[in-house]
Order: structure tokens, then C-alpha cells, then sequence
């Protein structure tokens, strides 16, 4: 049933997209045949070959926490780094261990400098992100004598779920799932109709 392959994920499931448009994917699954996911409000999403291992819509992953948590904490530099590479690397690392290495710190560090440069400066935006992105990481600035100010940002973004293909991704909201050589809404009319649902995915991390 691709109702319980949607709630509870096939994580063997050998598949091929063999289509992508903005608001849907075409999929085969090699034991249920061919899908259709839809999607809408499409937040980002990354593609990497057709062919894919595992069929998985996650409520609650790392990737999510962008949209889910709200943008709060925007850190400015109030004083200079000597020595940048360490900090950086620290950095790197703590996003790295909260998001199970799903991102990255350059997502959420101001991609309109230098890093180093703009460490060495002294002064302006330096990252943005989720609140326990930034909750984590602040205390680094202080163990490298880095002052800093924390400003309010983004408000969360409603609550999107995220698709999973393999190592593939895509963060949108998924509005059904058709069988599409039986013809009809795969989810049934329930409660657990991904139509009903606010809060949809986006991705393979997002879908």
C-alpha cells in the first residue's frame, strides 16, 4: 500500500524519477509501479541522478529546522578575530554535528564577504540562522575572546515535511501522492490525507 510506504517510509525501496516539473515528480518504484508526487510552495530542494535507494517523508529532520524554527538570532561581530581558521573550523563543525551533516555553515554565514576578511574586520553581519544553530555556536566567539550581538530575524516558515530519495532532496509542500496506472489519490480521504496537512514536505531532506 503507498499509504504505508508514505507514513512509514520504505527505506530499501529502489526507485527512478522519471520526470520533474516545479509541482510534481514522476517516480517508478520497482515493487508498486508508477507514482506521482505533487508538491507546492517549493522551499529548495537538490537533485542528484534519477536512481534512488530508500523512500522516506520525514515530519521531523535536520533540514527542517530552517523552516520550522524561527530566525531569531542574527550575530554581528563587535570585535576583531586574529587567528580565523580555527573559529571557522568550530564553527563548521557544530553545524555539522546539529544537522547530522545535512548543511553546511556557509547556508547560514553572510555570503556577501570574506568570512576571514570580514572576521578580521571587526564589524557586521556575520551568519543567520535557526535559533539552536545560533544558541549552539555563540559560546565559540567567547572562547576566542570574539565579541558579538544577537538580533531578533525571520519568523519560522510554517511547518513543512521533507522527502527523502536516497541521498537526493527536495523541500516543498507535498500535496498527494497518485498511483498513477490506478488513477486515483493513493492517500485516501482520511485525516492522514497529505492534502489536509498544513505542514508538508519539502525535499529529500525537503520535499
Amino acid at each position: 500500500m503507498i499509504d504505508n510506504l508514505l507514513e512509514a517510509g520504505v527505506l530499501n525501496a529502489h526507485g527512478k524519477i522519471t520526470r520533474r516539473q516545479t509541482t510534481f515528480w514522476d517516480i517508478v518504484l520497482t515493487d508498486s509501479g508508477p507514482h506521482r508526487v505533487h508538491f507546492r510552495r517549493k522551499h529548495e530542494f537538490f537533485f542528484h541522478g534519477e536512481d534512488f535507494l530508500g523512500f522516506v517523508i520525514y515530519d521531523d529532520h535536520p533540514l527542517l529546522m530552517d523552516y520550522v524554527e524561527e530566525w531569531r538570532d542574527f550575530i554581528y561581530l563587535a570585535s576583531t578575530v586574529e587567528d580565523t581558521e580555527p573559529l571557522i573550523s568550530r564553527l563548521s563543525q557544530a553545524v555539522a554535528d546539529l544537522t547530522g551533516n545535512w548543511r553546511s555553515v556557509y547556508r547560514y554565514l553572510n555570503s556577501c564577504f570574506d568570512t576571514q576578511a570580514l572576521l578580521q574586520s571587526g564589524n557586521g553581519l556575520l551568519l543567520a540562522g535557526p535559533r539552536t544553530i545560533v544558541d549552539e555556536i555563540s559560546p565559540l566567539f567567547a572562547e576566542y575572546g570574539v565579541a558579538t550581538s544577537i538580533l531578533k530575524g525571520m519568523p519560522a516558515r510554517g511547518a513543512p515535511r521533507v522527502l527523502v530519495l536516497g541521498i537526493k532532496f527536495r523541500c516543498r509542500r507535498i500535496v498527494r501522492v497518485d498511483n498513477t496506472s490506478a488513477k486515483h489519490d493513493v492517500l485516501g480521504s482520511g485525516n492522514r490525507h497529505l492534502k489536509t496537512f498544513q505542514a508538508s514536505p519539502e525535499g529529500i531532506s525537503c520535499l
